[in-house]
């Protein structure tokens, strides 16, 4: 009943939201001594911890995308929990820390994730201080209430979205590990749905493991970052990640599983086996699903809008049959594009 509400509220929220393409606000500076690193591994290092993609090649996004593994590149509660070394300092210096780094990350505007995990950490550790006992998913639910009457929901409602899918999913089977990993992977498809996108079934698997293993790296990360880049230290993150990056690629590019987009009949049928404890009903009806390929569209007059491509490349045009250039007409035939050298004449 928990998942199903946390999904019906997406429903209502996400019909609310349009994409925003508004300029992000800053990051986090990046200034360490870059001995040993190569360019690949020191983008990655630095999206990581400032949350900045900039740098992060085209090609390795969409990859990271598919699997579900941009959250990576963010920071989040993910980072932010696998600093183990927290857990060991006493409850007013936990409480401390976190409400500066609170107080310092809002002046970004970049890192909005982050301050709803601190904000979450505050109420509880607060809560465990006073010996006052509140619910996870109270909390929970407080820290997401507070933040849709702040900055926080206004400035990036599709992360606000993300967060309260995927967090309220950890949350309700916390306690139950596999679970937990296959409906993150259901809550993966029900936000493909959402918003016309393709999962890769293949990261049912590969998305729990590559996490686990970036969290692994993370702390040395940050405490690299804040001493500044140190030599041999450097050394160990340029291996690491570089054999991380190339078993990625190299599992990517020969992955044999197809990306899917579910409908939501599929979805309903998984989501109803996973309840019932049939895995592997759910589990066989996610691998057979027939991916749903998208294929070049005729012209119609009736469209506004279509998609041909071309070398690869996705390129949206408004409804037209032809298109007119200062030197040359085309004309569009279902998957290309025909041009003609138009004469030039002169005045």
């Amino acid at each position: 009943m928990k998942y199903f509400l946390l999904l019906l509220f997406m429903i209502l929220i996400a019909k609310e939201i349009k994409p925003s393409y508004q300029g992000a606000g800053k990051y986090l500076t990046f200034s360490i001594k870059t001995q040993y690193l190569s360019e690949d591994v020191l983008n990655i290092y630095k999206s990581s911890i400032t949350g900045n993609k900039k740098q992060i090649e085209r090609t390795l996004k969409k990859r990271l995308k598919r699997y579900g593994l941009m959250h990576l590149l963010t920071p989040s509660g993910l980072h932010l929990s696998s600093l183990f070394f927290f857990g060991y300092l006493p409850e007013l210096l936990i409480l401390l820390l976190l409400t500066l780094i609170f107080i310092y990350i809002t002046q970004f505007e970049s890192y909005f994730s982050l301050e709803r995990v601190i904000l979450f950490k505050l109420i509880f550790n607060i809560a465990k201080y006073l010996k006052v006992k509140i619910p996870i998913e109270m909390i929970f639910l407080i820290t997401m209430i507070f933040c849709t009457f702040t900055n926080n929901f206004i400035s990036n409602p599709m992360s606000y979205l993300f967060s309260f899918l995927f967090w309220g999913t950890i949350l309700i089977y916390k306690n139950q590990r596999f679970k937990m990993i296959l409906f993150l992977n259901l809550s993966l498809h029900f936000s493909s749905i959402l918003f016309d996108q393709e999962v890769l079934v293949s990261s049912l698997v590969l998305n729990p493991i590559f996490t686990t293993l970036f969290v692994f790296i993370f702390p040395i990360l940050t405490l690299n970052y804040f001493l500044g880049g140190i030599g041999f230290i450097n050394f160990i993150i340029e291996k690491y990640l570089s054999i991380y990056l190339n078993t990625f690629t190299l599992i990517s590019n020969y992955d044999p599983f197809p990306s899917v987009k579910l409908g939501i009949f599929s979805f309903v049928l998984i989501w109803f086996f996973l309840s019932k404890h049939k895995f592997k009903l759910a589990l066989l009806i996610l691998c057979l699903h027939i991916p749903q390929t998208q294929l070049p569209k005729k012209v119609k007059a009736s469209s506004n809008k279509f998609v041909i491509n071309l070398a690869d490349s996705q390129e949206i045009l408004k409804k037209t049959s032809s298109l007119f250039f200062i030197d040359r007409r085309c004309r569009i035939n279902q998957t290309s594009l025909k041009c003609k050298i138009k004469t030039l004449h002169r005045n």
